[in-house]
């Protein structure tokens, strides 16, 4: 199954729209969505159609900047789980920290992440191996700064938002919510900001409240599928692929469903590495070739991308300790 996002980021671009004076009715259905879907809140619906329903519908509605209303009309409620949970945090980092725990509760394909360098902080998001729409984007930064502001009742004033869709014609609207330099086709979403803000308390915390509500947010997390290994979904395309030629980063973050720079960097953060999942396997490949007696050592070699027999050798003795033509006789 490929990613999955829960059921709510569609409801809550349903009530946007309604709010514009969209029939719910019509919203869902250009969706693609059972209205019975609704009616569980914890129900996950595939990344593609929560694409759908963040193109289709903001069309239907005809709003330009209806990721940022979504965001407008969302801040002063809490709708998920995640915003419960952040609600009764003590600080802006702490509420950050939570949306980066329970981040797969929302989407399980989003890869939110802070980082502080001296005295500027960045929260950043993409979507590890999915695709999102211009308006899910500006609802995702829209929601930070939005919430930000809300959570601690100071005017957040970020240095710089990137936002990873092309420039809207009419940023009015951008302008006005968010109050911060901006720019438009970067390769994730951004914030940069003080780090101090980081420590700014928030207004109504409950650490008792908090501590019931977190523990309800991880049982949930645990019931959801174990977090999909990229260095496995690489591993298996690799396995398949080897025998048509060597694909290189490239070519296998495509197959994959991200950028190059995606896969190195979801790799480092398993410790692995393209050369490193490249070379193993091979490794399994070439055993497996090998105990099929009807192939040469020089197919072997040629199967796995090696354009000399000698070099396919001295690759084999690494991983097995025997040269390919030991290794058959005593297999």
């Amino acid at each position: 199954m490929g990613p999955t996002g829960c059921i709510k980021a569609i409801r809550l671009c349903v009530l946007t729209a309604s709010r514009a004076g969209v029939d719910p009715r019509e919203a869902l259905a250009v969706a693609g969505v059972d209205p019975a879907q609704l009616e569980d809140p914890t129900a996950r619906v595939p990344h593609d159609t929560v694409v759908r329903a963040w193109t289709r519908v903001p069309e239907l509605a005809r709003d330009p900047a209806f990721g940022l209303h979504a965001a407008e009309l969302l801040v002063g409620q809490l709708f998920d789980v995640v915003d419960f949970v952040t609600a009764q945090c003590a600080t802006v980092r702490e509420a950050i920290g939570c949306v980066l725990r329970y981040q797969r509760l929302i989407h399980d394909a989003s890869d939110v992440r802070l980082s502080v360098d001296g005295a500027r902080a960045r929260v950043t998001q993409r979507f590890s191996s999915a695709v999102a729409p211009p308006q899910l984007s500006s609802f995702i930064v829209g929601l930070w700064v939005l919430r930000a502001r809300a959570l601690t009742g100071l005017s957040f004033t970020p240095h710089r938002i990137t936002l990873a869709h092309p420039a809207p014609a009419e940023r009015g609207e951008y302008d006005r919510l968010l109050a911060a330099p901006l720019a438009f086709g970067a390769d994730e979403n951004a914030i940069l900001f003080d780090a101090a803000f980081l420590d700014a308390p928030t207004l109504r915390s409950d650490p008792a409240l908090g501590a019931v509500l977190r523990r309800h947010a991880d049982e949930l997390l645990a019931r959801l599928p174990a977090e999909p290994s990229v260095r496995g979904a690489l591993e298996r395309h690799l396995l398949e692929a080897l025998g048509r030629g060597v694909p290189d980063v490239a070519d296998a973050a495509r197959a994959l469903g991200m950028s190059a720079r995606t896969l190195q960097r979801r790799l480092g953060d398993e410790d692995e590495s393209y050369k490193g999942v490249l070379d193993e396997a091979r490794r399994k490949l070439a055993i497996a070739h090998m105990r099929e007696r009807g192939r040469t050592i020089s197919e072997v070699a040629f199967l796995l991308g090696f354009s000399e027999v000698s070099a396919f050798s001295r690759a084999f003795r690494r991983w097995t300790g025997h040269s390919p033509a030991a290794y058959r006789r005593s297999a």
